[in-house]
């Protein structure tokens, strides 16, 4: 989870600054989008795939199969699982929080 607080705060400050001088710069630029699109889209894909199995995951079999995988996330409700999300959205404004102070 480090690894993805770190990816999308560099990749937020390497967007903001915008900096295109030189070619390394713009691929570094043109890596940050790609980081931080990546920081939105796997935490909805896995948002998704979580939804979708839980029905699997009320059972015993289904637990066990996904223990690794959702291992803190509370299973009493599908809605539960939303909270999760949360996690990530806390990085991503934290990430742009630090560089614009």
């Amino acid at each position: 989870m480090l690894a993805y607080f770190d990816l999308t705060f560099f990749s937020i400050m390497k967007i903001i600054e915008s900096n295109n001088s030189t070619p390394m710069r713009k691929v570094a630029t043109f890596f940050s989008y790609g980081f931080f699109v990546l920081s939105v889209v796997v935490p909805v894909f896995f948002l998704a795939v979580l939804l979708r199995k839980f029905p699997l995951m009320k059972e015993k079999a289904g637990k066990q199969k996904y223990n690794t995988l959702v291992l803190k996330i509370d299973k009493g409700s599908k809605w539960r699982v939303i909270h999760c999300m949360f996690y990530f959205g806390r990085r991503i404004l934290t990430g742009k929080i630090l560089y614009i102070v």
